[in-house]
């Protein structure tokens, strides 16, 4: 019988695969995969980091720009290519997660196996570590230092977030939803770990149904949603401003739902003229250098916007109600119905904001939201 040690380590190298070996993104599959995700790599990538994005090779930087090649390939179009996207974005953040190791302490064993399954199996920014399904897990003991960068802090946080995406959802206390909506404004969405919360009027707020087991405040789950709940940054609070991108230009009551970065942090418009953001505060070396960072963000905003469209329901009666006489029920991403014939269905009238966004950022809305077919 093998060591524990040695199973981990066996474990860590299976895993570490797609970062030894020559993975699928180092070679040029003649499709477009989008624009927008190459900004977010190299806005946490280190200097020279370069990648294949499908087909053209990017180089990052540094300072969160980046400089390409410029051929022109048409855009994934089938299921299969756009999986071969999913992948190749998946292992690029991989291989930038894995440039520089350093223990996440939001990502203790303690903190992730409080509501993690039994063989549930995950890294900490530097060891591999596998819960027992009791609160406790295994781990390899290899030592890596905390997270001391901004860069290394927000890396951190994507990991924590790919993991809270994994892990089942849990319904967490903690959060006073009708001051959080207060604050927030109409539209603003949030998650308790289980539900999706959307903001109303005067604080009011509605939530799907969905009936989750409680998880600890303790957990690394309930951290992250308790402090994801609530993300405004009053426009002037950073170090870098760039009037062109304030909130309150962009966001429009056309593009509800438009995620772009300001310069400085991620924006999410929620309502006219108002955005939920993050709170770096991001400092610039001189005027020459903020106005660069400025126009390379707002080239970046208007290029994605051009990408993005209002879309509304996940699912239609079109993609679900294909056959006479079938009784399917499904969740559209705001509304439930149920097929009424072909591509024909009677639904819920809950009021649905349309959602300003990529294909991309869609189709992952629709994975958070739980849309699909019930039955």
């Amino acid at each position: 019988m093998q060591h524990p040690c040695r199973l981990l380590i066996a474990l860590f190298l299976a895993t570490a695969a797609p970062l030894i070996a020559k993975s699928q993104e180092d070679s040029s599959d003649g499709i477009g995969c989008g624009y927008s995700w190459q900004q977010s790599i190299c806005k946490l990538a280190p200097a020279d980091f370069s990648f294949n994005d499908g087909c053209n090779t990017v180089t990052c930087d540094g300072s969160g720009s980046l400089v390409s090649t410029l051929m022109a390939c048409p855009p994934a179009a089938t299921a299969e290519e756009r999986q071969r996207c999913q992948t190749i974005r998946e292992n690029i953040q991989l291989r930038l997660d894995d440039a520089d190791r350093v223990t996440c302490p939001a990502l203790s064993m303690q903190a992730v196996c409080a509501t993690a399954g039994a063989g549930f199996t995950y890294s900490d920014g530097c060891n591999p570590v596998v819960c027992d399904g009791n609160g406790s897990g295994t781990s390899t003991l290899m030592f890596c230092p905390s997270p001391g960068d901004p860069t290394q802090i927000a890396r951190c946080e994507r990991r924590m977030e790919r993991l809270v995406e994994r892990m089942e959802p849990r319904t967490c206390s903690g959060i006073n939803k009708t001051e959080v909506c207060r604050m927030e404004g109409i539209g603003y969405r949030f998650s308790d770990g289980c539900n999706t919360i959307e903001c109303g009027e005067s604080g009011m707020w509605t939530s799907t149904l969905m009936g989750c087991p409680p998880a600890s405040s303790e957990s690394a789950l309930c951290q992250w949603v308790v402090s994801k709940a609530r993300r405004t940054a009053p426009e002037g609070n950073r170090d870098l401003d760039c009037p062109e991108l304030a909130m309150s230009r962009i966001c429009t009551n056309e593009m509800n739902g438009f995620r772009y970065n300001d310069g400085c942090n991620e924006v999410y418009c929620s309502s006219p003229g108002r955005g939920v953001s993050t709170t770096r505060l991001c400092r610039v070396g001189s005027e020459a250098e903020a106005a660069r960072r400025c126009s390379d963000a707002k080239t970046a905003m208007e290029a994605k916007r051009r990408e993005s469209k209002r879309r509304t329901s996940c699912l239609t009666a079109a993609d679900v109600c294909k056959q006479p006489g079938e009784r399917k029920s499904f969740f559209d991403g705001c509304n439930y119905c149920f097929c009424m014939g072909v591509n024909r269905a009677g639904c819920t009238r809950r009021a649905c904001q349309p959602y300003f966004s990529t294909e991309e950022e869609f189709r992952a809305e629709c994975v958070r939201r739980k849309a699909g077919i019930i039955n």
